[in-house]
Parts: C-alpha cells; structure tokens; sequence
C-alpha cells in the first residue's frame, strides 16, 4: 500500500513592496496622488498668466515705448523690432508650455526646457540690450528687470515640483 503523499502547506514568502514595484503598479495620475499636490501651483499659474499678458502686449504692440524707456546710447540701432520679435518668442513658449500644462504632455520637461531658455534669453537680453543703457536707467526698465527674474523663479518652482502638478484633467487656473 502506498502512503499518500502530505504535501506541506506552503505560504508564499511575503515581502514588503519596494518603490520599483510600487512604479510599475501605479499609473502615472496615482503616482501623483501618492506625492502629494503642490498647492502654491495655482498662485505661481495666475502670477506666470499675468505677467507673461504684460510682456507680450507691452512687447509685441508698445515696442517703441518699450525702447523709449531703456535709453540707450545716441547712435545704436532702433530696438523695437528686436522687441517685437522677443514678444512673439514668449508667445510662443508660453503657448507651448500653457498646453503641455494643461494635456499633460511631458510636463515635466517642458517645463525644465522653458526654465532653460528664460535663463538662456535672460542672460542674452542682460548682454545684449541691459549693457547699451546709458545712466541713469529708467525706473520702467528696473521693474522689468524685476519682473523677469520673478519668472524665472517662478518657472524654477514649477520646473522642480512638476511631478507634484494637480493630476489631470487640468485647468491652467487650477
């Protein structure tokens, strides 16, 4: 007579998940939930529509104003054209940027690409245009200045926390 065969009850050896597990489980939305939302995304999204708004129009439709209050040195060329063509260059980026936002479209390095080319165009603008100013400089051309160093900080943080951006669907608002 044969003795039957006991098998042994076998308990599968559980370990704990590891975040490689947890990366190929998840989708990228639950991911995100997972991380925690950056409430200050809002407040840096009205701040960035805002200022962007100023500069394009100031730019691209006031672009001999925009001249005026730079004062450059007598016998340098008209900057309004150079002015123009900047303001349609942010209208661009920032229309590239508003849509990757919004459709979730590689956000994250498009934000990173957009932070890049404000410090790149920044840093051309402070060779190029801020070196022609004669003193004293106008207090127009100050804030200006200003402004687009609040940007790029602002772009920075956004840059940063983009894997921290409200899950979609999105709103730029929001």
């Amino acid at each position: 007579m044969k003795k039957p065969i006991q098998h042994e009850p076998s308990t599968p050896a559980r370990r704990p998940i590891s975040d490689a597990d947890m990366d190929e489980l998840l989708t990228p939305q639950e991911r995100k939930l997972l991380q925690g939302e950056d409430k200050w995304f809002r407040y840096r999204h009205i701040f960035l529509t805002v200022a962007m708004l100023i500069l394009i129009v100031r730019l691209v439709f006031f672009s001999a104003t925009v001249g005026d209050s730079f004062k450059v040195q007598p016998g340098m060329h008209d900057l309004a054209t150079y002015f123009q063509f900047r303001g349609l260059y942010v209208l661009l980026a920032s229309a590239v940027y508003v849509l990757s936002y919004v459709r979730d479209w590689y956000f994250e390095r498009v934000a990173m690409v957009l932070l890049t080319m404000a410090i790149f165009g920044w840093a051309v603008d402070l060779l190029s245009v801020y070196s022609l100013l004669k003193d004293p400089t106008s207090p127009t051309a100050i804030l200006f200045f200003l402004l687009r160093l609040a940007i790029i900080a602002c772009l920075f943080m956004n840059a940063m926390r983009a894997k921290r951006a409200p899950p979609a669907p999105r709103k730029f608002w929001s």
